[in-house]
């Protein structure tokens, strides 16, 4: 929002604005700038206020819609035209901004918008930084054909109030006003409009920012928006003007929209949950780690365990909470009933950005740890309602011992370390060691419920205040002094971020345990966002103490894991380090994005077991949520998370491949770990081995129709029971060569086992890996063929579709043939490849040198099918003929071995518009309100092709563009086609430039009179329009029709409209007469004459007709009898080339040395519209006529008692 001093508007402060430029997700560009010819300096703007939106519907607090979007344009305003752009909003969004987003053009364009019945349109505006010519500066470019600029737009309902806009609390005015009072008629500078009208704002303690925009633009000037005054109760605004055509920035007043807001300081929001409903949905996590019972609903009651033995419980709120400056609440009701008494429920806050995992069941109430089981992963604070007594005594250090029905706090922990006691009820457990609080903390399903408060106040910088408070029927009372957390040297540093857990257990005594009328307040707060729902990894079975093992880790969106997160992923394997032998080979932390990725290394240096696991992530991961592990392509589980390396086995390296092409000797050597060194060393040496070879699925893990591995030819089996043996002759390095082969698409495992006989009885040496074969190339095709395009000269191929309209693409994986092949369609198919986010595109075949335009699908998920094809639907912007591309990511399976090349169709085409727009159009009268048929009338209009939806089609012109226009004509809707009357509009094949046909202001329409001499008429609402014709197969027309020539009906009803609506005009058959005229030669002769219309039944005086002109002066055709004397001079003249209000009078007079006396009879030069057929040679009736009469000099006074005399005339 540009802005104006109060103090400085006028003499020190020249027109200036601000624009827009390199706009993106993350932020923009913005200059302050002035229009070419400025004569006044510009000063500093005080301020400049923006608000930024994102494109769409967005559902306001307040129970109204923002909705924002853009438009393309390229036409702009200059004078009083009209180049608006419409778009539909409800009628509820009566506040409308708007701001170009682009500097495409050299010019000075702002933008303005004016509200209609059904929405709004939008415009940019040159005001008056234009040539005489009408271009605008400074780069003198044709204001009528601009390169594209985005103008966007934002809407609200008007109103005033509190709004929650991205979790921030704000106040709120969206109104609109005028720059100065509307009873003001005249223009006022800008000094005036700065002080005449302070609009008021509502609701605002400080002053807000706000934003304005132009809905009108009343002024032909133009001009833009400067925001003047602003206080928390008020502002004012200015309609600047350039000074490039001439120095007055004075203007009218304008409409506009203002958007203005104010942050307020947080405000503590509140989630409650009663759980009065069936399940409990999305907004908790839950899970049992111990017995049989999950966590729901009960009775209305959210059950965390049942009173039963060896229940270990996990809930988690759906909701994160920063651990800094914020103050979190938590109140609940509590219940622990039906069992006898043990163990309790604990609040769990804990870091957001660790994966939450259970704690040790029994005493430490599934926070704290024990010596063999880790505590709550990422515990920061534990709060622990304890019947038995064991949350003060285990889980972690410094409890004062088992205290029955307390209340305690344990701090941060990791692994089995930390989790400490840091404080409890009965002052921290040193009074009433036998039974703490009173009433007891169980045997309480009693109404009123016994109520906890769990208050966290971090505002305070590196403070955490901590207080835990009951109400048991009395009001709540401080069970837990406040303290502060965040002191206490054991703890953990304060996360980012907090979770929100609750934990239940029961040992060998039980209790039923509830809580209901949940309220978590928090003055800061956000939904969980992306969540990955678990993580899984895949290897190919046990490794070798001597060398990595090679894993792959997919983050799923889902149980089953057939969608992968596609965000950039970071996580934390587990473990962290392996002590003394090994670890991951770059660290444990790892990021990728695609899902998955395929080339993590471990090494385990002494024989052993390591679980594989992930401990946290970015984006999160699901609460309480396994890692699994597939192994040979197996199903995925906890326990083949247990990976297993021994001494000895194969090690081989199947490259990753292209379908069908085998990989060329690989080598496999059977090995064994040094006896001194952790390096590997032959098993086998100089001999020959028998060995049985399988191959295991991994990606997809039940394929279609699925093919066989082949080694060294032979094919071999599909599982470990059906393995295929061959002998393979190990050479003194104990290394054998093999060649393998795989026809299809997909990730595979080779496996290779050797079981020892005779001395080598008991000696099993196994070895495997997985290798991804991918496709040699894409094969893309349309699915009709007469979609192909395969004329010389594209322009003349058949008509397929409409830019814009769908059709469809065959899309196939195709398989290796040979090498130097890139005709890949008539390769194998490979049925089981499936890629996701292959990006679709096009190509521009014709015209050559055309706009490319944009595909309706940029991107499709290829997968698997048992017809090897997979069918996308899509759309182009453009006309023309274009190849459509398909463009895989460059990683396959987690492999970037090979970079799928992007694949392109046959030329597919033609596609032409959808429809013609009349995107402007402008019709203007001849004579005041009215033309006289067969006289000239300006008509100028714009036909935009346009594709289904509102783009204009540029490649449109040349050889591409076929169709024409013609006007139509129909008086007051009576059906009576006048079309043909109508001159012909210049709209034909060779119109058309960059998708427009403009018939510009140079061209003059015209009606014709009815067939000679006939007379018809008036009509006086002509309603003029526009037909076009695609002459390419009647499948383009007119947009918007509405109307029909040929049809007294409403066509919109029966949907038969053909032609567009430019104007309605009043057209009448005209002609100008005189009346004869007598007196003495020596006076002038008063000649009445007179602009007559046919009313439909009798000529009449055209009393609208101030503009007719006439040649008065007699030329020489006039006839004198008696003849003329060569002293006699007779003349005519008049007051005014014009006729008034229909009439004009000519005078006649004698100018000669000698008075002529006699009759003239002289025609009146007059324009061919207002001639008439006169027939003055009695034959030729239906030629058109200049009209005449006679002046009398002199020789008949007439009779006393006749007042008036005239001759009558046809």
């Amino acid at each position: 929002m540009p802005t104006v001093s109060e103090n400085n508007t006028v003499a020190n402060d020249g027109p200036q604005s601000v624009f827009l430029s390199s706009i993106s997700e993350s932020g923009f560009t913005w200059e302050r700038k002035s229009p070419a010819g400025n004569n006044v300096p510009v000063a500093d703007m005080p301020e400049v206020h923006w608000i930024a939106v994102t494109q769409g519907q967005f559902d306001l607090t307040n129970g109204t819609k923002l909705m924002a979007g853009s438009v393309l344009q390229n036409k702009a305003l200059v004078g009083s035209n009209n180049q608006y752009i419409s778009v539909f909003l409800p009628s509820t969004q009566d506040v409308v901004l708007n701001q170009l987003q682009t500097q495409n053009n050299n010019c000075w364009l702002t933008s303005t918008s004016q509200f209609t019945s059904s929405g709004v349109e939008l415009a940019m505006d040159t005001s008056e930084v234009t040539s005489n010519s009408g271009k605008c500066e400074p780069s003198k470019l044709n204001a009528n054909n601009l390169q594209y600029e985005k103008i966007a737009y934002l809407s609200v309902t008007s109103g005033s109030g509190p709004l929650v806009l991205e979790g921030k609390n704000v106040n709120y005015h969206f109104g609109r006003s005028t720059t100065f009072k509307t009873n003001v008629n005249n223009t006022q500078d800008v000094n005036f409009q700065c002080t005449n009208l302070l609009t008021p704002l509502n609701g605002f303690t400080s002053v807000p920012t706000l934003v304005a925009s132009k809905n009108s633009r009343l002024g032909g000037d133009g001009g833009w928006l400067r925001r003047c005054k602003l206080t928390s109760n008020s502002v004012s605004m200015v309609n600047d003007e350039d000074t490039f055509s001439d120095s007055d920035r004075s203007h009218v007043w304008e409409n506009y929209s203002f958007i203005a807001i104010e942050k307020l300081a947080p405000v503590r929001q509140c989630f409650t949950d009663n759980f009065e409903r069936a399940s409990l949905g999305s907004d908790w996590v839950v899970a049992q780690s111990s017995g049989n019972f999950t966590p729901s609903i009960v009775n209305g009651r959210l059950r965390q365990t049942e009173a039963r033995t060896n229940q270990a419980t996990s809930t988690t709120y759906q909701r994160l909470f920063p651990a800094v400056n914020n103050k979190v609440e938590i109140e609940f009701d509590h219940y622990a009933y039906g069992g006898n008494g043990a163990d309790g429920i604990a609040f769990v806050l804990s870091d957001a950005a660790i994966t939450p995992q259970p704690g040790s069941a029994g005493g430490p109430m599934g926070y704290g740890a024990r010596s063999n089981v880790n505590g709550f992963a990422g515990g920061w604070l534990g709060f622990g309602i304890d019947e038995y007594g064991n949350f003060s005594a285990e889980g972690g250090p410094s409890g004062p011992g088992r205290r029955p029905q307390s209340v305690s706090i344990r701090g941060s922990g990791s692994g089995t370390s930390g989790y400490p006691y840091l404080r409890g009820t009965c002052s921290n457990g040193t009074t009433n060691t036998g039974s703490c609080l009173s009433p007891k903390v169980d045997n309480n399903n009693v109404s009123p419920a016994h109520r906890y408060r769990i208050t966290v106040d971090s505002l305070l910088p590196n403070q955490s205040i901590v207080k835990v408070e009951r109400n048991s029927g009395s009001g709540f009372v401080e069970i837990i002094p406040a303290f502060n957390a965040a002191g206490i040297s054991s703890q953990a540093a304060i996360p980012e971020n907090f979770l929100l857990s609750l934990t239940g257990s029961t040992g060998g005594s039980t209790n039923n345990h509830e809580i209901d009328n949940v309220e978590i307040c928090a003055l800061n707060s956000s939904p969980i966002g992306v969540q990955i729902d678990h993580f899984e990894y895949s290897y190919s079975g046990q490794g070798i103490t001597c060398a990595p093992k090679t894993l792959s880790i997919k983050a799923c969106a889902n149980a089953d894991c057939s969608a992968t997160v596609p965000d950039t992923v970071t996580a934390t394997l587990s473990p962290a380090t392996v002590t003394g032998v090994g670890g991951w080979v770059g660290g444990n932390v790892v990021t990728f994005t695609g899902g998955q990725k395929s080339d993590l290394q471990l090494r385990h240096n002494t024989p052993g077991t390591v679980t594989l696991g992930v401990t946290g992530s970015t984006p999160s991961t699901k609460a309480f949520s396994k890692t699994l592990c597939r192994v040979n392509g197996s199903v995925a589980s906890e326990a083949n998370c247990n990976l297993v390396f021994a001494d000895s086995g194969f090690i081989f390296e199947v490259p990753d491949k292209l379908a069908n092409k085998p990989t060329g000797n690989i080598s496999i050597s059977a090995v064994k770990k040094s006896d001194s060194t952790l390096q590997c060393i032959p098993t086998f040496a100089s001999i020959t081995k028998n060995v049985g070879f399988w191959s295991t699925y991994i990606e997809p893990t039940t394929p279609i129709s699925g093919q066989s591995v082949t080694v060294n030819n032979t094919v071999v089996g599909k599982q470990s029971s059906a393995a295929t043996t061959l002998a393979l002759a190990f050479d003194a390095q104990g290394k054998a060569n093999i060649n393998v082969n795989y026809p299809d698409a997909g990730k595979m495992q080779l496996d290779a086992k050797y079981t020892g006989t005779g001395d080598e009885q008991g000696l099993v040496m196994v070895g495997s890996d997985p290798f991804v074969s991918f496709p040699v190339g894409l094969c893309v095709t349309p699915k009709e063929s007469v979609a192909e395009c395969s004329a010389s000269i594209s322009s003349t191929c058949n008509r397929y579709k409409k830019a814009g309209e769908p059709f469809e693409l065959i899309i196939q994986g195709k398989a290796w043939q040979a090498d130097g092949d890139t005709n890949y369609c008539d390769n194998i198919n490979t049925p089981n490849y499936v890629h996701n986010n292959i990006a679709l595109g096009n190509q521009i075949i014709s015209p050559s040198d055309g706009v490319l335009g944009a595909v309706g699908t940029t991107a499709y998920n290829h997968v698997a099918q048992t017809t090897s094809s997979n069918t996308v639907s899509q759309t182009v912007t453009e006309v023309g003929v274009f190849k459509f591309t398909a463009d895989p990511p460059s990683e396959y399976l987690g492999s970037s071995f090979y970079n799928i090349p992007q694949a392109a169709s046959p030329n597919i085409g033609r596609f032409v518009p959808d429809r013609f727009v009349v995107s402007s159009s402008s019709v203007l009268p001849s004579c005041g309100s009215f033309s006289y048929m067969d006289q000239p009338f300006a008509l100028a209009l714009t036909l935009d092709a346009v594709n289904t939806g509102t783009y204009v089609t540029q490649n449109y012109q040349g050889a591409f563009a076929k169709a024409s226009a013609s006007l139509v004509g129909e008086d007051a809707n009576n059906g009576i086609d006048l079309s043909s009357r109508l001159s012909v509009l210049p709209v034909n094949a060779g119109s058309w430039v960059l998708g427009q046909a403009n018939v510009g202001l140079s061209y003059q329409a015209s009606f014709n009179r009815t067939v000679a001499p006939g007379v018809d008429g008036p009509f006086s609402q002509l309603a003029i329009g526009v037909q076009a014709f695609d002459n390419d197969g009647s499948v383009s027309f007119i947009a918007s029709a509405d109307m029909r020539a040929d049809s007294s009906g409403i066509c919109a009803d029966s949907n038969n409209c053909n032609a567009k609506r430019l104007s309605t005009q009043d057209l009448r058959h005209g002609r100008v007469v005189m009346d004869n005229t007598y007196g003495p030669e020596n006076e002038v002769l008063d000649m009445p004459t007179y602009a007559q219309y046919w009313n439909g039944s009798s000529w009449v005086t055209n009393t609208g007709d101030s503009c007719t002109q006439v040649i008065v002066p007699l030329d020489g055709s006039e006839i004198y009898a008696p003849l003329l004397a060569s002293d006699q001079v007779v003349t005519r003249t008049n007051n005014g080339a014009l006729v008034n209000n229909g009439q004009s009078t000519l005078l006649w007079q004698n100018k000669g040395s000698t008075a002529y006396r006699g009759q003239v009879t002289a025609p009146l030069k007059v324009e061919p519209w207002l001639q008439w057929y006169w027939n003055w040679d009695q034959a030729s009736p239906a030629q058109l006529y200049d009209p005449r009469a006679s002046a009398f000099f002199g020789r008949y006074r007439g009779h006393d008692r006749i007042i008036y005399w005239r001759e009558v005339g046809q």
